[in-house]
């Protein structure tokens, strides 16, 4: 009982962080696309490439170096 219980609101908080951060996209997405479209005249194409980087050790000495 208990792991179904841990399941359900382990997918319960998924959904909602997931519905969440694409509302946000999608208001940003669309206000900013049409402000960059009407200011330059061109239209706005998604990125090519996206890069995540991911820091190993990144304690405060090697942040600020």
């Amino acid at each position: 009982m208990k792991k179904i219980l841990s399941l359900l609101l382990a997918l319960t908080m998924l959904a909602a962080a997931l519905a969440g951060c694409s509302a946000a996209a999608a208001n940003e997405g669309s206000s900013n696309s049409t402000a960059a479209a009407s200011t330059t005249g061109t239209a706005v194409t998604a990125p090519k490439y996206v890069f995540l980087f991911i820091g190993d050790g990144m304690s405060y000495p090697q942040i600020q170096s």
